[in-house]
């Protein structure tokens, strides 16, 4: 009788790290993949002002930011995901 000896290897993903944004930096539409379907998602200004919120309906959402001006913001959901998005 021979025993094997098995190696299994598991790689743990935390909340989140599969929300994925882009294109990023973007000149508006940014497209953001890896939502929970349900999940509330908000849009800040730097300065922590909300000027966006959108409840996901599938787990790949776009969103428009044409008209805010060119700068850092900030993509948020209520599981603390949280996304830098570069408007050019």
């Amino acid at each position: 009788c021979t025993a094997e000896h098995v190696t299994t290897e598991m790689t743990i993903v935390p909340k989140g790290e599969g929300v994925k944004v882009f294109p990023n930096p973007t000149s508006g539409k940014f497209g953001v993949s890896g939502l929970e379907k349900g999940s509330v998602i908000n849009i800040f200004s730097i300065d922590g002002k909300l000027l966006m919120q959108s409840t996901a309906t599938t787990s790949y959402q776009i969103f428009d930011i044409s008209s805010f001006p060119s700068g850092i913001y900030i993509l948020t959901d209520r599981k603390k995901v949280s996304k830098k998005i570069i408007k050019l």
